[in-house]
């Protein structure tokens, strides 16, 4: 996945924000079609209820809407879109440690299509000299309400995959997968450093594996470069 994400601070507590936007080459060695399109298109506002620097303490809410904008070939441009509400939290410590905490749903408009989700991620990072800090993050994702299992993404084994999915996609695609609860929660865990490349810019990479059973999700594991420019 090739992707931009865009936040626009208006002022100090309010934001419009480009949340997901890509493009997606799918090489799977066996069984689907290998092909390749574009991410649905996701934005909407944050806003920092909680913004005390002094203290290193902020917390902001956030409501994203996802449009079904994408390619089906690349399990995207399904269903009627769904609605993201989360809350953020990050609090810096005076010896450099950083704590941030992100929790939220995934609540599609047709909750009979696509699967209900609750997600959270906790992110701790250390800084080892003025440029470089190793980064730790804990992911979950559950199934509050599996999809129906209709036939959809029908370039991919004639739509059958959300009948007989186990699982659900996680936090890039919604199968709407019908026996979605039989693995409710995905967990995963990520390695990585940031390094700071000038005062506007880093440089990210992390690598994610599943702590949950390997088969029970889509992911074997997975690598992320990104780049973060602030201006």
């Amino acid at each position: 996945l090739y992707a931009l994400q865009l936040e626009l601070a208006l002022n100090e507590r309010f934001s419009l924000v480009a949340s997901k936007d890509g493009y997606i080459e799918f090489q799977p060695d066996a069984t689907f079609s290998q092909t390749s399109g574009w991410a649905n298109l996701a934005a909407g506002a944050k806003y920092a209820w909680l913004y005390k620097p002094e203290c290193g303490v902020a917390s902001s809410l956030q409501l994203i809407y996802e449009i079904p904008s994408g390619d089906r070939d690349v399990w995207q441009g399904e269903g009627d879109g769904q609605f993201i509400p989360s809350l953020f939290f990050l609090k810096k410590f005076c010896n450099g440690l950083q704590y941030s905490n992100a929790a939220g749903f995934k609540l599609p408009v047709d909750d009979d299509a696509e699967s209900t989700m609750f997600y959270t991620s906790h992110h701790v990072s250390f800084p080892l000299n003025d440029w470089l800090s190793p980064v730790v993050e804990l992911n979950w994702f559950h199934v509050i309400d599996p999809g129906d299992g209709g036939a959809r993404f029908r370039n991919q084994v004639g739509g059958a995959v959300p009948g007989v999915a186990q699982f659900e996609g996680g936090d890039l695609i919604n199968l709407g997968a019908l026996n979605a609860d039989d693995n409710e929660d995905l967990v995963t865990l990520g390695l990585g450093l940031r390094a700071a490349v000038s005062c506007s810019t880093d440089l990210g990479f992390a690598w994610e594996f599943p702590l949950t059973e390997e088969e029970a999700n889509l992911m074997e594991d997975r690598f992320t470069v990104d780049l973060e420019i602030r201006f």
